[in-house]
């Protein structure tokens, strides 16, 4: 799905395929206001990317928890990403999918089978990563009386 970013200053029109996550928002707008972000979060500022230079690659850490309908995580770098499935409303139930990104970026194909390494090495990372996760104050606001944390 297409991102567009409309800076204030911009003249030029620029496009990028890299992939990018509403997480990076956040931090995008804060370093175009030049502000210091009040919080920690998950994204990445745009920015890089938007002066032409590039983003460091990222990893991601997805986690889903519907109660009684999907629970699952997955591990996203920049070539693969890796979907361990406890359960969903598929039916699908304790199943590692392996996607690689750049070949199949609609994630069509599981190519698990025939990489039973990468399989590997990412659920390690996966694991250690959903280990050391600490959740982080949620920041919430009224929008209708525009109250501010």
């Amino acid at each position: 799905m297409p991102l567009y970013i409309k800076l204030p200053y911009q003249r030029e029109r620029r496009h990028v395929s890299e992939w990018v996550s509403l997480m990076d928002i956040y931090p995008t707008v804060v370093e175009a206001m030049g502000i210091e972000a009040s919080i920690e979060v998950d994204g990445r500022s745009l920015m890089p990317l938007m002066k032409g230079t590039e983003l460091r690659p990222k990893k991601m850490v997805h986690v889903t928890h519907y109660k009684g309908r999907c629970v699952a995580s997955a591990l996203t770098t920049e070539q693969y990403k890796l979907v361990d499935i406890r359960h969903n409303y598929e039916g699908l139930r304790n199943r590692i999918q392996l996607f690689d990104r750049k070949a199949d970026p609609k994630e069509q194909r599981d190519i698990a089978e025939q990489h039973p390494e990468v399989v590997s090495q990412l659920s390690a990372e996966l694991a250690r990563a959903l280990k050391a996760y600490k959740p982080r104050k949620v920041l919430t606001r009224n929008v209708a009386k525009g109250a501010v944390p």
